[in-house]
């Protein structure tokens, strides 16, 4: 390797050149390596100054904070380079990050490789859920307490009478001003994600930025509960999203429930039907599940409204803090789910 010297960053890392090469444009550029001698990838020198084209994922907050690259001196014989940054340094290069471009805050990042599943048991209302989260990020409105992108959000359904879910559309999106423009909808026969599930898909989904598909059960080719099977199936949702740029909210069934056992809470991904690559590829699970008959001071079983339901974050993986779960209940005028004031805590405790 010849010594061609040593870049460092703004934070004082050192990494060294390992050759310098033109680029295809005819600018001077070169190859480095950091302290354990990971290749980074291609360095363009722009006037006087160097800068990272795109580095590896150790480095991608630096890429994306636009972080310059300044020459250095050659370290002295025998010196090795730093492989740990000070706290400062990191905090500093994270306050340096652009904020999270998410659709739905900490919830739906706008990343090729995310997916919310929204699950629950059959009849419990995933759909009318679904579509309020539709009709969130059509019109711009915070979904509970989260934020929105307003977007293009297409609705993909595969089971249910037309008519019906055309009810559900015009009743829902009273609620949601300027949301109509965004939405589009396709009812389809079941597809399943082979060679030509996955063009068809392709093309139905093309220019929407979220589609929510209800179900994800007929996309699964095979045996849905088959490890092997599912694995297949989010190599080819990950092919659709990377080549579209669409992204997706998948619904799903819970298994039936034993009711010889309690489920607690953090239990609650274990509950989802089918393989657990499903849940472990996921970014986002969202679980809506019946309201736990919950004790009062006195010792004695509170009523429990058919209305209400909770909805669990079971998985959340770029929310900072866990998100507890949120009780609803159901508006027949609305067709929506409403917040509703309900102490968690004090309901486990009691």
């Amino acid at each position: 390797m010849s010594d061609l010297g040593y870049l460092v960053d703004i934070t004082g890392q050192r990494h060294r050149i390992k050759e310098e090469k033109p680029t295809t444009e005819g600018k001077p550029a070169l190859w480095c390596y950091d302290g354990t001698f990971r290749e980074l990838e291609l360095l363009v020198k722009k006037g006087d100054d160097w800068y990272s084209r795109k580095l590896t994922d150790t480095e991608k907050g630096l890429v994306e904070a636009g972080v310059k690259f300044e020459r250095a001196e050659p370290a002295p014989q025998g010196v090795e380079t730093r492989t740990m940054r000070s706290l400062d340094a990191m905090l500093k290069e994270i306050d340096a990050e652009p904020e999270a471009n998410d659709l739905i805050q900490d919830l739906l990042p706008d990343s090729s490789s995310a997916y919310m599943l929204l699950c629950g048991r059959s009849g419990i209302g995933k759909t009318f859920l679904a579509l309020d989260i539709l009709h969130c990020l059509a019109s711009g409105t915070p979904f509970l307490s989260h934020k929105t992108k307003p977007c293009k959000v297409g609705y993909l359904s595969m089971e249910g009478a037309r008519a019906k879910i055309a009810t559900r559309f015009r009743t829902i999106g009273n609620s949601f001003e300027g949301a109509h423009d965004n939405i589009f909808w396709e009812h389809s026969l079941p597809i399943t994600l082979n060679a030509e599930g996955v063009n068809k898909l392709k093309e139905i989904i093309a220019g929407i930025t979220v589609i929510i598909i209800d179900p994800l059960r007929p996309l699964v080719p095979g045996d849905y509960t088959s490890p092997k099977d599912a694995t297949l199936f989010l190599k080819n949702l990950q092919r659709i999203q990377n080549e579209t740029g669409t992204r997706l909210i998948l619904l799903h069934h819970i298994r039936k429930p034993d009711k010889r056992y309690k489920v607690q809470p953090e239990d609650l991904q274990y509950e989802v039907k089918g393989a657990s690559e499903y849940v472990e590829a996921a970014t986002t699970v969202l679980l809506l599940e019946r309201v736990r008959q919950s004790k009062d001071v006195y010792g004695k079983f509170r009523s429990i409204n058919p209305k209400e339901k909770e909805l669990h974050f079971v998985k959340v993986k770029d929310a900072p803090t866990d998100l507890k779960p949120v009780r609803l209940r159901f508006n027949d005028d609305t067709l929506l789910f409403e917040p509703v004031t309900y102490d968690y805590e004090e309901d486990l405790n009691t």
